[in-house]
């Protein structure tokens, strides 16, 4: 074997990787941090045939590469053009590598049923060449009226049946795979065809029943939110409407909320009479009482800081369009997060106000202990089923706040899925609007008034607790 010769093609490989590199920065300089992130690395034949990633590193086969290479550099425009087959171009290939990686496509998980691996795959790759097809660039191989054309038919087709199935027309990878479950095999081949660009090596394909899952790599969050800006910027210089590629960053960066550090903005941290023994250090008590006889060196502290809440109010939108086990997750999450942070034993009780509401205030209910909120869960059941009005329970609490019935009213959170009618006037308490869509394409924006905040979650966050940083 010729170590010389594989080094000197390994290195050949490497300058094509930075070639392309740079042509997709000369193009989107908002991807400096994604390429920088992304490792890659040169892999034998036998694993990755052509180009392939894991999510984390895009891995290529040097010979393959350089084959490549100089293919698309000997062939004429002409020949691209009528060539009737789809030939990526290596800036597409490593472009499809990179999207797979930001949008955690390697993370395969299907709530309601095993995961058919093959579709999963095809779904990724229909979804990333729409992005890619969306951007509209010469960089990612010359236009074929033929293949462009049936693939924006295939396009026109799925976001037809999106439109019908999820009520929005939207692409993201799991709308896609259910609609790839209902093609035969002659489609699932020509997509297949047409979709296929990369390797994707070494994926974890779950199954719905399976706990432990890879959890998403924070700094590639932080990449997808640096890209979002980079591309909200571009587009508003060249005055364009949001492209796929937009869409795509704000469905996966609006939706990921830590609501666990969000529910500490309506705690308090405070000093409490009670024995901090978390800073108590033995060694110097022990160590006194050996050398002074019965003198320690250190004492327990007589205060120890703590996360305290007094009266939350939780507001549960009714109306006909939200469903009991949706609800009655998001409030035992609520509660056991809010059990989790408070852990004082003093006489400072957590007190949280649970109201029921549709046009018009169904129920109200007090929950101060562990107990009593295990009874109201398990008996509970949703009253209403009428229109979504917010303005009855705001109005509630506020008469609540004003006959003294809070101890200290630190906010309101109120969860809906719908679009009511908002009071005239600015509340005197902090709200905020927790909307649950139903599906995680949805990309409009869902206004509320200046004086309240608002978060978005889909159901399948809720009912996954992809929500809540555990």
């Amino acid at each position: 074997m010729n170590l010389e010769h594989l080094e000197t093609i390994e290195r050949i490989s490497l300058d094509i990787i930075d070639e392309t590199i740079k042509d997709l920065l000369m193009n989107y300089k908002f991807l400096d941090l994604a390429l920088s992130t992304i490792n890659f690395n040169s892999i034998e034949a036998d694993q990755v045939a052509s180009i392939g990633t894991d999510g984390k590193t895009i891995y290529f086969n040097s010979s393959f590469l350089i084959e490549k290479y100089q293919t698309l550099n000997k062939k004429s425009l002409e020949e691209n053009i009528v060539n009737n087959k789809v030939n990526f171009n290596i800036n597409r290939m490593i472009m499809h590598s990179l999207l797979h990686c930001l949008f955690y496509h390697q993370n395969a998980i299907i709530i309601d049923g095993s995961i058919i691996d093959s579709i999963w795959d095809l779904a990724c790759d229909i979804t990333t060449e729409y992005i890619i097809d969306d951007l509209n660039n010469p960089i990612f191989g010359v236009k074929n009226v033929k293949i462009d054309g049936e693939k924006t038919n295939i396009y026109l087709r799925i976001k037809k049946d999106l439109k019908s199935r999820f009520n929005n027309s939207n692409f993201i990878v799991k709308n896609v795979y259910y609609y790839l479950l209902n093609c035969d095999n002659d489609k699932i081949e020509l997509y297949k065809s047409l979709f296929v660009v990369d390797e994707h090596y070494n994926w974890n394909y779950q199954k719905d029943n399976e706990e432990e899952q890879e959890i998403p790599d924070n700094s590639m969050e932080k990449v997808m939110q640096y890209i979002q800006v980079g591309v909200d910027i571009l587009e508003k210089l060249k005055g364009t409407k949001p492209n796929e590629l937009h869409n795509q960053l704000k469905i996966m960066t609006s939706t990921k909320y830590d609501y666990r550090n969000f529910l500490k903005r309506f705690m308090e941290f405070r000093e409490v009479l009670s024995v901090d023994v978390d800073s108590f250090d033995p060694i110097y008590y022990t160590l006194g009482l050996n050398i002074y006889k019965n003198v320690p060196l250190i004492e327990y502290n007589e205060v120890k800081e703590e996360y305290l809440i007094e009266d939350l109010v939780l507001i549960i939108d009714t109306s006909a369009s939200t469903f009991g086990k949706l609800v009655e997750k998001f409030i035992s999450e609520t509660w056991a997060i809010i059990s989790q942070i408070i852990t004082s034993k003093n006489d400072s009780k957590i007190r949280l106000h649970i109201i029921q509401s549709d046009a018009v205030v169904q129920n109200y209910k007090l929950i101060e202990t562990e107990d009593e909120f295990k009874e109201y869960i398990h008996n509970f059941e949703l009253i209403g089923g009428g229109g979504t009005d917010f303005r009855p329970a705001l109005e509630y609490v506020n008469d609540m706040r004003e006959n003294m019935l809070f101890n200290h009213l630190k906010g309101v959170l109120y969860f809906t899925d719908g679009y009511g009618e908002y009071p005239k006037t600015a509340m005197d308490f902090e709200t905020v609007f927790v909307f649950c869509i139903d599906d995680e394409c949805i990309t409009e924006e869902i206004s509320v008034p200046s004086w309240a905040m608002k978060i978005v979650l889909t159901k399948g966050d809720i009912m996954e607790g992809n929500y809540v940083n555990k």
